[in-house]
């Protein structure tokens, strides 16, 4: 499959050293000649962002979650087109409170971009976890996304980067990603309470 990332950060670059070699990588930059792009090189091409997503057959949001939609506006919706976009991200300010409270990013981008098939998963815990669960006790991660086939191409990329479909949980359409969204909130205070990034939710029953 050919993934485009936005973003050359440290969500973008952890995904696309577990990505390539089973997937063909692009990063989207805002500018492929930046310090950030350039180290981002070694692991995977960086182009222009509407290149990118032009050449690939899903997209991965890796952006920083308060301008994840301005950076998709910028990309435009006849370039995006009906592609699946599975979005990592959390929107926060400066001050950690969420920008979409009571409501998530997800949903946004969904209700900004309706030809999008966007799945939310990957946002409840840190990269370190996201790209090597089995660092830790069997975990959950999350999908919640309106269109069934999209969930399905992402539970199977979940899987290629180590994670069992006996650790996904599918939370329903778009609207539920608020849930694990606000777990953001608890994320910190945990962060904190543990002095370590390394531990994530697991659902027992």
């Amino acid at each position: 499959m050919k993934i485009a990332i936005l973003g050359t950060g440290n969500v973008a670059t952890s995904l696309a050293k577990a990505l390539v070699g089973t997937h063909e990588v692009k990063f989207g930059a805002r500018n492929p000649a930046s310090d950030s792009a350039l180290k981002a090189a070694a692991i995977a091409e960086p182009v222009e962002a509407q290149d990118a997503v032009a050449w690939s057959d899903l997209i991965i949001n890796a952006t920083p979650g308060g301008s994840s939609i301005a950076t998709l506006e910028s990309i435009g919706a006849p370039v995006l087109g009906e592609r699946i976009l599975l979005d990592v991200a959390n929107a926060s300010d400066e001050t950690l409170s969420l920008i979409y409270p009571n409501d998530s990013l997800a949903r946004n981008i969904q209700e900004r971009f309706p030809s999008l098939k966007v799945v939310k998963s990957l946002n409840t815990m840190n990269t370190s976890v996201m790209t090597n669960p089995s660092i830790i006790a069997p975990s959950t991660v999350y999908l919640s996304g309106n269109d069934a086939s999209a969930k399905a191409t992402v539970s199977a990329l979940l899987e290629d980067i180590g994670w069992p479909v006996s650790s996904q949980l599918d939370l329903g359409d778009i609207a539920t990603a608020r849930g694990p969204e606000h777990y953001f909130l608890l994320f910190f205070p945990t962060l904190r309470a543990l002095g370590s990034p390394v531990f994530n939710i697991a659902v027992t029953h």
